[in-house]
C-alpha cells in the first residue's frame, strides 16, 4: 500500500465515538449530514444487490461505520484495514461473533490469503482505493478472481479525479 496518508495516528485525535471524523468523512471539518451518509449507503446498497445470503468483504473498512445498516441485511460481513486504531474501534463497536468480523490487517495480504471456500458474494471498497498503488490494485483483483470465486459484486466508490 502507498504510504499517503497515516490514518492510524490521524483517527487517534478522535473520541471512540467520532466516527465520521475519525474516517474524514468532513466537509471542512464537520461530520458529512446524516441524509448525504444515508445516500452513499443507499448506493452502495442497491449496486451491491445486498441480500440475507450475502458475505461482505470490506477492504479498507475503517471503523466500519459506513457498513453498519449493512449488518442487518447480509448474512455475514468482514472487515479489513490497515489501521490499528479503526480497527479498535470497529471491535468496540459492531463487532459480533457470529455476523460482522474484523481485522488489523495490509489488504493486500489479507486478499491474498482468502480461502476460496470463506464463501464471500459481495465486496466493497470504498475511500481508499486511491491510496493503492496500481499494482497493488491489480494483484488485489487478480486474488479476489482465484480466492473469492462466489464473488459476483464489487463496489469501488468515492474515487477522486486523478487529473485534479
Amino acid at each position: 500500500m502507498t504510504e499517503v496518508f497515516d490514518f492510524d495516528s490521524y483517527s487517534r485525535k478522535f473520541d471512540d465515538d467520532d466516527f465520521l471524523r475519525q474516517t474524514m468523512r468532513t466537509i471542512d471539518g464537520n461530520p458529512v449530514p446524516e441524509e448525504q451518509l444515508a445516500l452513499v449507503r443507499s448506493r452502495i446498497a442497491d449496486a451491491l444487490a445486498l441480500g440475507s445470503d450475502d458475505y461482505m468483504l470490506d477492504l479498507c473498512c475503517g471503523n466500519g461505520h459506513l457498513a453498519v445498516p449493512f449488518l442487518g441485511v447480509i448474512n455475514r460481513y468482514v472487515g479489513v484495514d490497515g489501521a490499528e486504531n479503526l480497527i479498535n474501534v470497529a471491535n468496540k463497536y459492531f463487532a459480533s461473533p457470529s455476523k460482522a468480523a474484523f481485522h488489523h490487517q495490509d489488504a493486500v495480504e489479507f486478499v491474498k490469503a482468502i480461502d476460496p471456500s470463506e464463501g464471500i458474494t459481495k465486496m466493497l471498497w470504498y475511500g481508499s482505493c486511491q491510496y493503492f498503488q496500481d499494482n497493488d490494485v491489480v494483484d488485489m483483483l487478480s486474488a479476489l478472481f482465484q480466492n473469492a470465486p462466489q464473488l459476483t459484486k464489487i463496489f469501488i466508490g468515492n474515487l477522486p479525479d486523478r487529473a485534479q
